[in-house]
């Protein structure tokens, strides 16, 4: 005996068979493949990218010399650090990520 009554293997099966019914069909499947492949790249970026970056690494993203980077926050034209400790910063991946944009964009604007 497997546990179930009747009623319930009655439901079971009907279920299973809307399941199944569901994915038998094209745009079912098409939107479910597409609505996974979506969640998988969100997931992806998030995980994949630290909540930090170094000051070798901004230096790696933006291009620019650590002397430049100093001078820029001291005029407040670019992102402040973050102290962790006596020898060492980071950024916020948002702060550099905004940072970029705005440059981006105010050079977009530049060229119209």
């Amino acid at each position: 005996m497997d546990g179930f009554n009747t009623e319930e293997k009655q439901s079971n099966y009907i279920v299973s068979t809307l399941v199944h019914a569901l994915f038998e069909n094209k745009k079912f499947k098409e939107k479910l493949k597409n609505e996974f492949e979506e969640l998988i790249a969100v997931h992806e970026h998030y995980s994949s990218k630290p909540n930090l970056y170094s000051f070798e690494e901004v230096m790696n993203i933006t291009g620019l010399a650590r002397g430049t980077i100093y001078l820029q926050m001291k005029e407040g034209t670019f992102p402040q650090s973050i102290k962790l400790g006596k020898k060492r910063v980071v950024w916020t991946t948002e702060s550099i990520q905004k940072w970029l944009d705005d440059l981006v964009e105010k050079n977009g604007r530049m060229l119209d």
